[in-house]
């Protein structure tokens, strides 16, 4: 059947059982997936979703040989397809999620680090559109939103952090992000010297974590109270705060922990 267009519902199923192969070596299935890229010329549904699939996993199959470029146009025009055919019902919007997923890896392989920042921002927001793909984007969300904490943009992080606190506690595979969120918001109010929100939100969130029963972060939140203490001026707390830090994180064998806050009582108060 060289030269003939494939079967859409067989090549569909052949794309998926070649992904999921632990026997076809990425060569082989590349070789035979760039034989029905040059098929799909001849196919009178091609520009739908099967065509799209077809694109992605055949860009994906380029970066295990490490042909990033080639990966990358691939997976640019999976992309494209969708977008240029949205209007039709045989394409799916959401396959984009992971095509922008892939775009991120291949770009940070190759060192386009603002291009692959672009790429996850696309996966984050459109898997959060469509309520669909968390495996990527809510994965990727924490990571997200800590680099607007590390590059200053402090109302990005608010922003983020903020959205990630609701899913974290809507999405119940989520959860355990709950409290970094809340951290990283947190420290982006001290930087903006909002010291009466920070200490508002840490307060609150301490009622709300005793109840769990559980201390593996009330170390972080005396050590940011301290924080806060010590902005103001308020030695007295600060100390006491401290202390409270170094204790739970001695619970919770949060060594680290402990000697940063030791080094904030030698330098900052003492």
């Amino acid at each position: 059947l060289s030269g003939q267009c494939p079967d859409k519902q067989f090549l569909w199923h052949r794309i998926i059982y070649l992904r999921d192969s632990t026997t076809v070596l990425p060569k082989e299935q590349l070789a035979e997936l760039l034989r029905y890229l040059e098929e799909m010329k001849n196919c009178p549904y091609q520009n739908d979703s099967t065509h799209a699939l077809l694109l992605q996993r055949t860009g994906w199959l380029f970066s295990t040989q490490k042909e990033f470029i080639k990966a990358i146009n691939l997976t640019r025009e999976s992309i494209g397809l969708i977008y240029n055919n949205l209007s039709k019902t045989s394409v799916n919007y959401y396959h984009v999620i992971k095509s922008y997923n892939n775009l991120r890896i291949f770009y940070d392989s190759i060192g386009q680090f603002r291009l692959a920042e672009q790429a996850m921002d696309s996966c984050i927001a459109i898997g959060l559109k469509l309520h669909r793909g968390y495996e990527y984007s809510l994965t990727l969300l924490p990571g997200r939103t800590y680099s607007y904490l590390e590059s200053g943009d402090y109302y990005k992080c608010i922003q983020f952090s903020n959205l990630g606190e609701i899913l974290s506690r809507s999405e119940a595979a989520y959860s355990h992000f709950l409290y970094y969120y809340i951290i990283w918001k947190i420290n982006s109010f001290i930087l903006l010297n909002k010291f009466n929100e920070a200490e508002e939100l840490l307060k609150n969130t301490i009622t709300e974590y005793l109840q769990s029963k559980d201390k593996v972060f009330l170390g972080v939140f005396y050590g940011l109270l301290a924080r806060i203490s010590e902005e103001k001026g308020d030695e007295k707390n600060a100390l006491a705060y401290l202390d409270k830090c170094i204790h739970f994180n001695g619970l919770a064998k949060n060594q680290n922990g402990c000697a940063e806050a030791l080094n904030n009582i030698g330098y900052n108060l003492y």
